[in-house]
C-alpha cells in the first residue's frame, strides 16, 4: 500500500504541473487542516478547478475562484520545461490561516456588482416656462458660457488654432462633469431647500412691489382728487370773474348824472368806454391761462389713466406668478417624495444584494466542503481498491500453496 505522505522527488512551489489534464503552477505544498498527509496546492490555467486557494475557512495561497484544486503528490505531473510567473508567490500557511473564504468571493461580487448599479443623477430639476425659472436657467449657464469663452478665446489674433481646438475641450468638460455627476452622491436636503428660498425671495419682492404699487395708486388717486377739487375751484372763480364782467358791462352802460361830473358828456362817455376795455382785457388773459392749465392737468389726467392701467397689469401678472408658484410648490413636494422613495428602494435593493452575496458564499464555502468530501471518498476508494486488489493477489497465492501442499500430501 502507498504512503500518502510520499511525494515525488523535486516537486515545489512554482513548478509547471499537470493535474488530470490540465495545467497549472504549484502554489502551495505541504500539510493541511482539512485533511492529513502532504498536499499540493495547484493554481490551474483554466477554471476548472474546485476553489480559490481556500478550503474550510483557511487561505492556503491566492488565486482566482474555481481556479485552485489540491491533490495528492502523486497526482501532480511535473513539466520539465514550465517556469511560474514572476508576480506569482507562494503564501505561508500560517500567515494565510487568519484570511476568510468571504473576503475574495465579495470582492469579487463587488467588483462584479459595481456595473450592475447605476449611479444617481445629480440633480433632479424641471424646467418651467416661467420668468423665474428662465432667470434661473441663465444665471446657471453663465459659468458654462464663461468657461466655454475661457477655453476658446484665443490669446492672439494669430492663434486660429487654438479656435479650432476648443470644441474639444469643451468636450472634455462635459465628459469630466458628467463623470464627476455619475460618482456624486444622491442630492441632499440642502440641495433642495435652495429652490424653497428662491420662491420665498420672489414671492417677498412682489409682495414689497404690490405694496408699493397700491401706495402709488392711492398716491395718484389723492392727487387726481385735489386737481379735480382746484379745477372746480379755478372754475367757480372763472364763473364769478364772468359774473363781475358782466355786472361791470352793465353799470358801465347805465346813465351818469350830470352833477357826478363837471365835463361835457362825450369826454365822460370816452373815459367809461376805455375803463371797460381794460377791465375786460384782464380777465381774458387769465381765462386763456385757465384754459391752458386746465388742457394740462387733463393730459396730466389721462397719464394717470394710463398708469392706473399699468399697475392694474401689474397686479394682475402677480396674480398669475403666486399661481405658478403654487404649482411649482407643488411640483417640488412631488419631486421630494420620488426622492424618497428612490432612495428607499435603493436602500432596500442594497440589502437584498448584501444578503445575496451572503448565500453566495455559503453556497461557495458548502460546495468546497463537498468537492473535499467527495476527494477525500475518491482517494480512499482507491487505497480500498488498492488492498482488494493485493488481497486478492494474496488469496491466489494462498490458492497455489494449498494446491502445492494438497498434491504433496497425495503423494
Amino acid at each position: 500500500m502507498a504512503d500518502p505522505g510520499s511525494q515525488p522527488p523535486g516537486i515545489d512551489v512554482g513548478m509547471r504541473v499537470e493535474v488530470s489534464g490540465n495545467l497549472g503552477y504549484v502554489r502551495y505544498v505541504g500539510q493541511t487542516s482539512f485533511s492529513t498527509g502532504r498536499w499540493v496546492g495547484v493554481e490551474l490555467d483554466l477554471p476548472r478547478g474546485k476553489n480559490g486557494g481556500v478550503v474550510e475557512g483557511k487561505r492556503y495561497f491566492d488565486c482566482r475562484a474555481m481556479h485552485g484544486v489540491f491533490v495528492r503528490p502523486p497526482q501532480a505531473r511535473i513539466i520539465v520545461d514550465g517556469v511560474a510567473p514572476t508576480g506569482a508567490q507562494p503564501e505561508p500557511a500560517g500567515r494565510a490561516a487568519s484570511r476568510p473564504s468571504s473576503v475574495s468571493s465579495r470582492s469579487q461580487l463587488s467588483a462584479g456588482s459595481r456595473t450592475l448599479v447605476p449611479s444617481r443623477p445629480s440633480s433632479v430639476r424641471t424646467t418651467i416656462a416661467s420668468p423665474t425659472a428662465a432667470t434661473g436657467a441663465s444665471r446657471l449657464t453663465k459659468p458654462a458660457a464663461r468657461r466655454a469663452g475661457t477655453d476658446s478665446t484665443p490669446d492672439s489674433p494669430g492663434s486660429a488654432r487654438r479656435i479650432k481646438v476648443a470644441p474639444q475641450s469643451a468636450r472634455d468638460d462635459d465628459h469630466h462633469l458628467a463623470e464627476r455627476s455619475r460618482s456624486s452622491t444622491p442630492p441632499t436636503s440642502a440641495n433642495l431647500q435652495q429652490p424653497q428660498n428662491q420662491l420665498l425671495l420672489q414671492q417677498q419682492q412682489l409682495q414689497l412691489q404690490r405694496q408699493q404699487e397700491a401706495m402709488l395708486a392711492e398716491e395718484e388717486s389723492k392727487r387726481l382728487t385735489m386737481e379735480e377739487a382746484l379745477i372746480q375751484e379755478e372754475l367757480e372763480q372763472e364763473e364769478e370773474l364772468a359774473q363781475k364782467e358782466q355786472q361791470q358791462e352793465q353799470q358801465g352802460f347805465a346813465p351818469l348824472p350830470a352833477s357826478a361830473s363837471g365835463g361835457t358828456p362825450s369826454t365822460q362817455s370816452q373815459q367809461g368806454n376805455n375803463a371797460q376795455r381794460t377791465e375786460a382785457v384782464v380777465p381774458l388773459k387769465e381765462y386763456e391761462e385757465l384754459k391752458i392749465k386746465l388742457r394740462i392737468l387733463e393730459t396730466k389726467r389721462t397719464e394717470d389713466r394710463e398708469r392706473i392701467r399699468d399697475a392694474e397689469k401689474a397686479k394682475e401678472e402677480s396674480e398669475q406668478f403666486l399661481n405658478i408658484r403654487t404649482k411649482l410648490q407643488a411640483k417640488l413636494t412631488e419631486m421630494q417624495q420620488e426622492l424618497r422613495d428612490s432612495k428607499r428602494s435603493l436602500k432596500e435593493s442594497q440589502t437584498e444584494k448584501e444578503a445575496f452575496e451572503n448565500k453566495y458564499n455559503d453556497v461557495l464555502d458548502s460546495m468546497e466542503v463537498t468537492l473535499l468530501d467527495k476527494e477525500m471518498a475518491e482517494e480512499r476508494a482507491e487505497n480500498l481498491q488498492h488492498e482488494v486488489n493485493m488481497l486478492r493477489e494474496k488469496v491466489d497465492e494462498m490458492h497455489v500453496d494449498l494446491n502445492v501442499f494438497q498434491q504433496e500430501d497425495g503423494k
